[in-house]
Order: C-alpha cells, then sequence, then structure tokens
C-alpha cells in the first residue's frame, strides 16, 4: 500500500476532501488555504502544519 500524498494547502490551491482521497501525509496550509470535506468517511492526516 503507497503511503498517503503530502498535501500544500493554499488560498489558489484549496483541499477538497473527497470519499476517493482521505487520507493524507503531512499537510500544509499556508495562510488563507482552505480545507473542504466533501466525505462521511474517516478522514487521516498524518501531520498537519499550519503556517501564519
Amino acid at each position: 500500500m503507497p503511503n498517503p500524498p503530502d498535501v500544500t494547502v493554499t488560498k489558489d490551491n484549496p483541499l477538497n476532501v473527497t470519499d476517493a482521497e482521505h487520507e493524507f501525509g503531512t499537510v500544509t496550509v499556508e495562510p488563507q488555504g482552505q480545507i473542504f470535506v466533501y466525505t462521511e468517511a474517516k478522514v487521516s492526516i498524518t501531520s498537519l502544519v499550519v503556517k501564519s
């Protein structure tokens, strides 16, 4: 099983969590970045980094 992807979330590149994509490695949220959740599945994020 492959490792979950690392993601950087920015103002222009929000993270959309869906039924197909709900497991992530490191999620880095830049200022004004947004995460939208469109699933009832369990969401897994190994590490969440929020930058200010």
